[in-house]
């Protein structure tokens, strides 16, 4: 299971021993995003003008993991950033 994946599955609660989460029922505060960012969006940083793809997001720690996009041939490094660095996006990537 690749990292990104677990983070998604953590913050649906489908990761581990939370039954209570995959059967509909409430999940906790803690669970719940709060983050307008969601995985596989397009972002541009404050800092430049290029654009990243969002790879995680770990929200209790207020940090996301993003890589260039569109991908280079042998892909992009994948880099942690603060949500505060992150500026615009969208959705879903561009089309290369």
């Amino acid at each position: 299971m690749y990292l990104s994946e677990r983070f998604e599955r953590r913050r649906r609660g489908t990761l581990g021993g939370s039954a209570g989460l995959r059967f509909g029922l409430t999940p906790p505060l803690a669970m719940t995003s709060v983050t307008p960012f969601h995985q596989g969006d397009c972002v541009t940083l404050v800092s430049d003008s290029h654009t990243y793809q969002v790879v995680g997001i770990d929200d209790s720690h207020n940090r996301c993991w993003v890589r260039r996009w569109p991908l280079a041939r042998h892909g992009c490094p994948v880099f942690e950033i603060s949500l505060q660095q992150l500026e615009g996006h969208q959705a879903t990537p561009p089309a290369n």
